[in-house]
């Protein structure tokens, strides 16, 4: 039988057809945690046990986390049985009751917080000041449910000032390194889907702030490889910016205003529940938000809130009175 890193390492060759993204996740973990755990040990559910304990316990990874590395080492050893390179293994795994459990993170904001937070981010926006930049990133997710990809894709020339519309055409981001040679790389691509391209209508206080950007920009004579993206790196006009940072900067927000921790991403999931919450159609929302279906809609944002539920029952009283 073929050592277990050399496997994982062949099984990888087989997916350099796959995005730059998706092969960077499937890098980072194969190469930072599973090759690392297993070394090349013969891999059993007995030795497969003590790394869903290794991750629950000491890397105090989710549920899905969990599960998605169970998914990929799954793939792998099936791959290398087929490939003859290893003995077949049917995972046959107990998860642990921490799992369960484990209260999982606010995966949005309801309409108080997420006026909380806007009110504080159009009170902290400066043109010259990248920290400002990054919180009008935070901003356009919260107002339009763009993806953080299609923000920092953005050109100065996607903005129509005059009829209030932002028309997404590309995403942009970096990604970790793909193999041992190679470093963080930035890239520029078509949107998600067909749906993914679409127009999205912010705020004049968004509207107002990238016009100044834009002043800014051009008073400066600002040039380099994104100099006309409206939010490149920290005074580098030849870097993107980074969905980690603006994770950092959004955390500290939050702190402060003693929110719900969530990702970036996570403002999506706020627009699109405040659509909802506002009585606006699902197919609307759904257009809003890039989605193929309104089905894809409603099968992700079927949460609603408290207050949403109580409001709904009070109805139904007046409908039996």
């Amino acid at each position: 039988m073929v050592e277990f890193s050399k496997i994982v390492e062949r099984w990888y060759e087989t997916k350099q057809h796959l995005k730059l993204s998706t092969l960077s996740t499937y890098y980072q973990m194969c190469f930072t945690s599973i090759v690392p755990f297993f070394k090349d040990k013969e891999v059993t559910n007995e030795e497969i046990q003590r790394y869903v304990l290794y991750l629950t316990h000491e890397k105090n990874s989710s549920q899905k986390t969990v599960q998605d590395y169970m998914i990929l080492l799954g793939s792998i050893l099936k791959w290398g049985a087929k490939e003859g390179l290893c003995k077949e293994v049917i995972l046959d795994i107990d998860y642990p009751t921490v799992l369960k459990f484990r209260k999982k993170k606010s995966s949005f904001l309801n309409v108080r917080e997420s006026r909380k937070l806007r009110k504080y981010l159009v009170n902290n926006l400066y043109p010259d000041s990248y920290i400002s930049r990054q919180r009008l990133v935070i901003l356009i997710a919260l107002d339009t449910g763009m993806r953080v990809g299609e923000i920092i894709g953005l050109k100065f020339e996607d903005i129509d000032y005059i009829n209030q519309q932002i028309q997404i055409r590309r995403t942009a981001g970096r990604i970790s390194k793909t193999n041992q040679n190679s470093r963080c790389m930035f890239y520029v691509r078509t949107p998600k889907t067909r749906a993914s391209k679409r127009l999205v209508f912010p705020s004049n206080d968004v509207l107002n702030r990238i016009r100044e950007m834009e002043r800014f920009v051009k008073e400066n004579n600002i040039t380099g490889d994104y100099a006309d993206f409206i939010f490149h790196s920290k005074r580098n006009p030849n870097k993107m910016m980074s969905a980690r940072g603006l994770n950092i900067v959004l955390k500290k927000i939050l702190i402060e205003l003693k929110l719900p921790h969530l990702s970036i991403h996570k403002l999506r999931h706020s627009f699109a529940s405040t659509c909802l919450a506002s009585n606006i159609d699902v197919k609307t929302a759904s257009s809003l938000l890039g989605h193929s279906s309104p089905k894809m809609t409603l099968g992700i944002y079927t949460h609603t809130s408290l207050e949403q539920k109580k409001k709904a029952i009070k109805q139904l009283d007046k409908i039996f009175q």
